[in-house]
């Protein structure tokens, strides 16, 4: 199964980006990070959506960042550890991020109400730097294909939206169309 497999992804991202929250400039510089899947969805719990600056998204494009994101996360890190038909839930991943001195933090990718989103432990200034290199290293990957369809309770429109060959897509109708 899926889930408990272990992917390794290590990505090189810029010093500055990742210069370490407590300002230890001696040590080795923190410009690297690894990435796994974590099978056990109770390690994340008390994470909350963390303030990770994304990439603009064009208005009427939300979708189609929507469906990336989502296809860049199942490129990097197989399917998730849940999907439901709900935008609210749509999928829920657990990252351990691990940096060169292995200290490591446990991070969340899922598709909430506010969209594709990234958390953490909040309280920790230090999950920061890990969390936007996982970022870039999502927003930098060819998406995967997929199809989903989900149904938003808070616009009462269903979804489909998925990617085939690197290109994303979208596509919204009024009501609740998924099968029951």
């Amino acid at each position: 199964m899926f889930c408990h497999r272990i992917l390794w992804i290590t990505v090189i991202c810029l010093v500055v980006a990742c210069t370490p929250a407590t300002g230890d400039s001696t040590s080795m510089p923190q410009n690297e990070y690894t990435f796994r899947t974590v099978s056990d969805s109770q390690v994340a719990s008390g994470t909350s959506k963390l303030s990770v600056p994304r990439e603009i998204v064009e208005a009427g494009k939300f979708g189609d960042y929507r469906a990336s994101f989502r296809g860049s996360v199942l490129a990097l890190f197989g399917p998730p550890l849940y999907t439901s038909d709900l935008a609210d839930e749509a999928y829920d991943y657990v990252i351990e991020a691990t940096d060169r001195n292995n200290k490591s933090w446990i991070l969340t990718v899922y598709e909430g109400s506010s969209g594709p989103s990234i958390g953490g432990d909040s309280s920790d200034d230090s999950i920061m730097p890990a969390a936007t290199a996982l970022l870039n290293l999502i927003q930098s990957t060819k998406p995967a294909d997929f199809e989903a369809t989900i149904y938003d309770d808070d616009t009462d429109n269903t979804v489909t939206y998925g990617c085939k060959e690197g290109r994303c897509y979208s596509n919204e109708i009024h009501g609740n169309h998924l099968s029951p």
